[in-house]
């Protein structure tokens, strides 16, 4: 099986949107040049000023996210802290849904009696720091 990465939406959601704008800018200056020979100079340096606006901005974040790499939200893993209100024993497990703080939950190893949800949490990836000497 190929080892390919998956494709990253949020990419090809910028190109669409700078696609879109690089069309309209262009349809707005075809619109300047036809009202510039209409004889209607004023409107014509509107629209030109739109296109050259769009073209440039559209030029702008191509380049700006040319080399950057857009980060996606990864899956986040989260934990629910199970405690008894008897015995006070606590437990992690994994978040499962429909869990809420105060929900009466699973059944205690140690006494058997209900356990309470009294967190849920984000797992926190730390990232490696690179110490430079």
């Amino acid at each position: 099986m190929l080892n390919s990465k998956p494709v990253n939406r949020t990419f090809i959601l910028l190109i669409i949107v700078v696609a879109v704008m690089l069309v309209l800018s262009l349809v707005a200056l075809y619109t300047a040049t036809e009202t510039y020979f209409q004889g209607e100079g004023k409107t014509a340096v509107y629209y030109l000023t739109l296109s050259l606006l769009g073209i440039a901005i559209s030029i702008y974040m191509l380049t700006a996210s040319r080399g950057k790499t857009i980060t996606v939200f990864e899956d986040q893993r989260l934990n629910t802290i199970l405690q008894c209100e008897k015995c006070n024993f606590k437990s992690v497990r994994e978040f499962r849904k429909g869990d809420y703080i105060f929900k009466r939950s699973d059944g205690c190893p140690k006494c058997k009696e209900k356990m309470v949800i009294t967190a849920i949490y984000r797992e926190v990836k730390e990232e490696e720091k690179e110490w430079k000497v």
